[in-house]
């Protein structure tokens, strides 16, 4: 097995200033666009296997909760900033930024770009791209644009002002859910698949399966190497030795033991902030009382969970979405250990002397998730908690019983900032939101996290929301897992493997080739 650390390369001057050289060194794949170049092979089909996907996902950016629809959307679009496999923030649609208090920004955007359409991409393009977003309720990548008071042109620049500084602001650009798509009469189509990435959409089934094209006009040099592209929603070893993909994403311990042992692939782990959890809806009995999730989270057995279930690939988690590679990670906040004894005091200061819950699951919401569950139950016992396990399909779970039912298991890819992590999910009223959890002093924390420059004051400020969220918030997080896939190796790939999401960054299409 090949593993690949994360790199934790974003820092506060690349995200205040885009260098004036970002244009060129966005172009470059992480050891230089020349020497992918001379490697990598024109021609063929890709086959990925994403996992499972949803029959409810669409073009319209607004959504997009399954892997296999965000990637397809990577495939086809493009963003204003793109995360580099070496953990740089470099530009894409836009070319450069800058900003004197990071409440006003400036963002140049790419001349040339032209949409697979053959209409040429210019800034009235970008602002009814972000504010479709803005506008739209329950579109995910709501939050991120909460703060935007104003958008406008003023020649090739966009300029964006903010009703506070956020010096993370062109970080949160790079979201998948915000692709630049085309605008007619200042507004965009959300259903179109017209975009300007490196590949035209052919056909699509959604949840099941996508095929695309290279674009011919793709502007960036060093990209889309293959002539199609192939998205199937398959998960396992089985969709590699079959022949269905030619790369998977989501191996249990099993299927990583499969795969390495067959010399014709190659198995990856790649470090990032990818996390498992198990969401609590606050608003139904008895998770509305936070005893009774403390004693869940008390009661969870994680070292075994990152052994047997991971395989060692992957870490302990502590109850909130924060993990060592972000820069306010706090690594003084108190671990929640294994304890049946506290997990019972709690349960009795909630009234029960023993309970019976009832936990949904499928391993579409993580390779794994089944024989977690079973893991789970037998430790919750020890305190008093009968977990009944609720197997289901992996065809449909994020759009039936995802957020759906009151006690759950989920995944997150994880965001590179504090303040997108918690936007994304645990404000009150995010999109996401799988608890349905509302913190007022939790909320006016974010708020001030988001307005403060000083890192040394943001560092406190996102401690505090970290403590907030291990004891009182509303999922438990047992383990930050390592993303696992394999390739066949008839497939090239560069050394660098982006880490900020599943599948290189969403970029495999992008910057992987046939050999």
């Amino acid at each position: 097995m090949t593993r690949v650390l994360s790199p934790k390369a974003i820092t506060r001057r690349s995200l205040l200033r885009g260098a004036s050289a970002v244009g060129a060194s966005s172009l470059m794949l992480p050891f230089g666009a020349a020497a992918v170049a001379a490697m990598a092979r024109r021609g063929g089909t890709l086959r990925i296997a994403t996992g499972p996907g949803s029959v409810t996902d669409s073009h319209d950016p607004r959504g997009w909760t399954s892997l296999h629809a965000q990637f397809y959307a990577a495939t086809r679009h493009n963003t204003l900033t793109e995360i580099a496999a070496d953990g740089q923030l470099t530009g894409e649609i836009a070319e450069s930024w800058d900003t004197s208090d990071g409440r006003t920004w400036l963002l140049r955007i790419r001349e040339g770009v032209t949409f697979h359409s053959g209409k040429v991409l210019d800034v009235g393009d970008v602002i009814a791209s972000l504010d479709y977003h803005r506008r739209t309720p329950g579109a995910v990548a709501g939050p991120l644009l909460s703060d935007v008071t104003d958008m406008r042109a003023d020649g090739p620049w966009l300029v964006i002002d903010l009703a506070r500084p956020n010096a993370d602001f062109p970080l949160l650009l790079s979201d998948v859910h915000l692709p630049i798509l085309p605008a007619h009469y200042g507004a965009i189509d959300p259903l179109s698949s017209d975009g300007c990435g490196a590949y035209v959409a052919q056909a699509y089934t959604p949840g099941h399966y996508a095929r695309l094209t290279r674009n011919p006009d793709y502007w960036k040099p060093g990209r889309a190497h293959v002539d199609v592209v192939e998205i199937v929603a398959a998960q396992g070893p089985d969709a590699l030795e079959e022949g269905l993909a030619d790369v998977v994403f989501g191996l249990d311990r099993a299927g990583i033991a499969r795969l390495t042992a067959r010399p014709e692939a190659t198995v990856l782990a790649v470090s990032g902030t990818q996390h498992h959890a198990f969401a609590m809806d606050v608003r139904a009995a008895p998770y509305d009382n936070p005893d009774i999730r403390r004693a869940l989270k008390y009661a969870m057995p994680r070292e075994a969970l990152v052994h047997d279930v991971l395989g060692g690939h992957g870490r302990i988690g502590n109850d909130h979405p924060i993990g060592p590679a972000h820069r306010f990670f706090d690594a003084t906040l108190a671990q929640c250990p294994f304890d049946p004894d506290r997990a019972r005091h709690h349960l009795r200061r909630a009234g029960h002397d023993r309970l019976a819950l009832t936990l949904t699951l499928s391993d579409a919401a993580f390779a794994g998730a089944t024989e977690a569950g079973v893991i789970v139950a037998g430790a919750a016992a020890q305190a008093g908690i009968d977990i009944t396990l609720n197997r289901v399909a992996a065809a449909g779970y994020w759009a039936d019983h995802w957020r759906q039912t009151p006690f759950a298991a989920s995944t997150w890819s994880g965001r590179l900032t504090e303040d997108w992590a918690f936007a994304t999910a645990y404000a009150s009223g995010a999109p996401w939101s799988e608890g349905h959890w509302a913190h007022p002093r939790f909320d006016s924390l974010l708020a001030a996290a988001r307005a403060t420059l000083d890192d040394r004051a943001r560092a406190a400020l996102y401690a505090e929301m970290q403590a907030i969220c291990a004891t009182e918030g509303p999922a438990v997080i047992p383990a930050f897992a390592d993303y696992i896939l394999a390739h066949d190796n008839r497939v090239g790939r560069p050394e660098a493997i982006g880490s900020n999401a599943p599948l290189d960054g969403l970029r495999i299409a992008e910057r992987w080739w046939m050999t």
